[in-house]
């Protein structure tokens, strides 16, 4: 099957560092050996996924206090025969073909970064993206699946980070750096006539960073604190997540 893209970027201003862009595209997706074969699971009549995507946004940077970035991008893609892993009434996955889903959203975000003082810099950023994936095929006439979103698919996702970061100017320590993400995930429907679900859950995570200069070698010590707010929350139905746990990681480059 044929498939291809078509993007265009535009420069309108020649002293502003301000790019609008869009593109459209058609493609194709086979399904997975496992999709096709897993034993008891795989599903051997699937068909090709198959879709029209189009996008169009912005992309615009500028110094003020800070080195600033902000981009804004619409997506639409319509999909038919969309494979989906879905639960059947025994509470297997099996994939299946959806016959048309519509996805539809924006994603924005804007990134800065600063230099406090001679070796430290701060950097902060955020990006928030809103998405619909929704069914737009019947599968009978009464068919209550219909116009809903599909599975655990949030609506709403939020990230942002915040960065710390100190380069002396001596030989041993190279640089020493803090990181702080916080994440949200909307909430995400569990079964296909949407009217159950998993709610929302927020993240923080954070982590610090030691690069040292050892011996002819560049040596670092991260140590990381994951949920850092000890939150309880799922993925999956029925799964719940490891609460605030520690990890330490060593490498050496040579």
């Amino acid at each position: 099957m044929f498939s291809g893209k078509l993007g265009v970027n535009i420069k309108p201003f020649d002293k502003a560092d301000l790019s609008l862009k869009s593109s459209a595209a058609n493609s194709f997706k086979v399904p997975t050996f496992n999709e096709l074969y897993w034993i008891e699971l795989g599903n051997k009549n699937l068909r090709s996924e198959k879709s029209i995507s189009f996008d169009a946004g912005f992309y615009y940077s500028f110094s003020f206090i800070a080195d600033t970035k902000i981009e804004v991008s619409y997506f639409n893609i319509n999909t038919s025969d969309r494979i989906v892993w879905t639960p059947d009434a025994r509470g297997v996955w099996r994939p299946l073909n959806i016959g048309k889903v519509k996805s539809e959203g924006i994603d924005a975000g804007i990134r800065g970064g600063v230099k406090l003082f001679k070796d430290f810099t701060a950097s902060l950023g955020f990006n928030y993206n809103y998405g619909t994936a929704i069914k737009k095929s019947k599968d009978s006439e009464n068919d209550e699946t219909y116009n809903k979103q599909l599975l655990y698919l949030p609506q709403e996702y939020a990230k942002s980070s915040l960065n710390l970061s100190f380069e002396p100017s001596g030989k041993l320590v190279k640089i020493i750096a803090l990181n702080v993400f916080y994440t949200f995930t909307g909430k995400r429907y569990i079964n296909a006539e949407n009217t159950r679900f998993i709610p929302y859950y927020e993240l923080i995570d954070a982590n610090i960073n030691l690069t040292l200069n050892l011996f002819k070698t560049e040596t670092s010590l991260k140590f990381a604190v994951n949920n850092f707010a000890d939150a309880d929350y799922e993925v999956m139905y029925g799964y719940p997540m490891p609460l605030r746990n520690y990890k330490l990681q060593i490498g050496i480059k040579y």
